[in-house]
This record gives C-alpha cells, sequence and structure tokens, in this order.
C-alpha cells in the first residue's frame, strides 16, 4: 500500500501564520499537521490560517481540522498568547461539461480565491512569479521586483482588492485588481473624451480594473491568462474589465488585443516613484473588456446589463 503524501508551507507575519497543506490528510499524516499547527503556537503565532484548497483527500483523522475549535492557550517568552486556526476549506471544482462530465485531472491547473491577507502573506512568493515571468534587462530584475511589490501593496489597500492564483503542482500564475471607483478617479489623465458608455458603466458602479496578469513561461496551460482575466471579471459580476498597458510595451499590448480587449485611448500617468530621477509621466494605454452582449444596437458589447450586475 502507497504511503500517504502530504506537504505543509509555511508563511509567517508578525503574529499570524498561513500554513498550506497539499496532498492527503489520513491516519498517517494527521499528526503531521496537529505538530505542525503545534510549533506554530509555540513559537508565539496567535492565529494560524490553515489553507486546505490542495488538500486531495481528508479522512475522518483530519476532520477535526474543519470543527469548530475553542480557542487555546499557549506561553511564549513567559506571557499566555490565544491562539485559534481559521480553515480555509476546498471550493467545489466545477465541472466544465456539467454533469457526468470526466473528472478533472490532478495536475490540471486550479484557480482559487485568497483573500487580502493571504495576498499580503504571499508578498514574496508574488514578486518572485513576477520576476519569472517578465522579460526585465539584465541587472534590472531587483528594481523590476520591488516596484512590484509596491504597485501591490498599493492595490492591496483598496476597497474591494481581490487576488486570483493558479496552481498546479507549483505557483503558476495569478490575477488581481479591484473595483473601480463610481466617481472615476481611476479615469484621471484620459487623453480626450472618456467614451460615454465607459463612463456610465463607470458611474453604475460595474467596472473591474485588473492591474496585474502574471503566468509563468513555462506553464503547460497557453489559455491560463485568459481564464485568470475572465474568471476574476466574472466572481465579481462585472460588467466591463478595465486595464492599463504601457504603450511601449508591444508584446503586452498585442496580448491584450489578443483576448479580446480594446483599446479605447491613451491615459498619461506619473513615472514610477522608484527612479532616483522621475521621468516624463508614462503614456499608457487604457482597454477594456466588454462582457455585455453584443447587439446591433451595441456591436462593441459596451452596455450594461442586469446578468452581469455586481451586487450593490
Amino acid at each position: 500500500m502507497p504511503l500517504s503524501q502530504l506537504n505543509a508551507h509555511q508563511h509567517d507575519q508578525a503574529t499570524r501564520a498561513l500554513v498550506t497543506l497539499a496532498g492527503e490528510i489520513d491516519l498517517a499524516t494527521a499528526p503531521f499537521v496537529r505538530t505542525a499547527l503545534a510549533a506554530c503556537l509555540r513559537d508565539g503565532i496567535c492565529t494560524v490560517d490553515v489553507d486546505l484548497m490542495a488538500v486531495t483527500f481528508c479522512d475522518a483523522g483530519g476532520l477535526w481540522l474543519t470543527a469548530p475549535r475553542t480557542p487555546r492557550r499557549s506561553t511564549t517568552s513567559g506571557s499566555r498568547r490565544r491562539g485559534r486556526c481559521v480553515v480555509t476549506a476546498p471550493l467545489r471544482r466545477e465541472q466544465p461539461g456539467g454533469e457526468g462530465s470526466a473528472p478533472i485531472p490532478d495536475h490540471a491547473v486550479r484557480l482559487r480565491r485568497l483573500n487580502r491577507w493571504q495576498a499580503e502573506t504571499l508578498r514574496e512568493d508574488l514578486a518572485d512569479l513576477y520576476v519569472e515571468s517578465s522579460h526585465a534587462q539584465a541587472g534590472q530584475e531587483y528594481r523590476g521586483r520591488e516596484a512590484f511589490l509596491q504597485r501591490l501593496s498599493g492595490d492591496i489597500r483598496r476597497a474591494g482588492f481581490a487576488l486570483l492564483i493558479a496552481e498546479d503542482s507549483a505557483f503558476v500564475g495569478c490575477a488581481y485588481g479591484f473595483p473601480v471607483p463610481r466617481e472615476g478617479t481611476w479615469w484621471r489623465g484620459f487623453d480626450g473624451p472618456l467614451p460615454q458608455s465607459v463612463e456610465q458603466l463607470t458611474a453604475s458602479g460595474h467596472v473591474f480594473a485588473i492591474t496585474e496578469v502574471l503566468v509563468h513561461p513555462h506553464t503547460d496551460d497557453q489559455d491560463l491568462a485568459r481564464r485568470l482575466q475572465q474568471r476574476l471579471l466574472a466572481d465579481h459580476h462585472a460588467s466591463l474589465g478595465v486595464t492599463l498597458v504601457d504603450q511601449a510595451d508591444v508584446p503586452a499590448c498585442d496580448a491584450f488585443l489578443s483576448w479580446g480587449w480594446q483599446d479605447i485611448g491613451a491615459i498619461r500617468r506619473p513615472s514610477d516613484p522608484t527612479f532616483l530621477r522621475p521621468r516624463a509621466p508614462v503614456l499608457l494605454r487604457a482597454m477594456v473588456l466588454p462582457l455585455g452582449p453584443r447587439t446591433a444596437a451595441c456591436p462593441d458589447g459596451l452596455a450594461h446589463e442586469n446578468r452581469t450586475q455586481r451586487p450593490d
């Protein structure tokens, strides 16, 4: 009989830790989980988030993880601390063909949502993915990584921030963003009048900005970037997706156009503040992804539709 396999990855931040489990939880591996969580509490961690998204099997030996638990006390450095576990249970995997269709293979890329705190905990991992997926010139990786972390920190603080990650046996992609404010401040610096349909959708509060899409260059899923975008927008019931792309980044502009995005004009924004000598404002292309139906009245799909309306 083959031995059960279970991997645990721990990310600490001050008095809180995220423990991600991947594999099988049974009578053989459950003691390992208990030991790992107990070690967190002994090290002074007050809250342990247990992520079970990548757990493929769980028998009675692991049911204690999902049961309500009374906060326990642990002693560290002579002080009394309360420790508690917050469990993130697996989402139901969607079958693309409906009931009766073939199950998704275990090696398939899975998409899952993370909350704001989990995103903060995975900042370094996201930055590593950014460096691996970007085409920075030699010697520019560090500066690009720091600029990415600065942008990520700003986005995480925005209201409604959402992160979607893709993983198989490893972390292979992500997309994140936030709802565009109704007052339209996101469009500041737009060159010329904003298209009326875009302005109306923004005022309705049903526009979602995707600020970053990252995919590892060696992933086998060639459509992963599109899947990440579509899932992120669908999860937020957006009527319109928007993004800004550096006009000088021709490959990125071409990629968004190939995914169905439309270029509606230019936006000028301040240059990267991490440069010692700030340059002239950066020229960005404003791109939109209409999610409404394409009709004779709205051939571009830029119209509000109740089906995609985000609940107020």
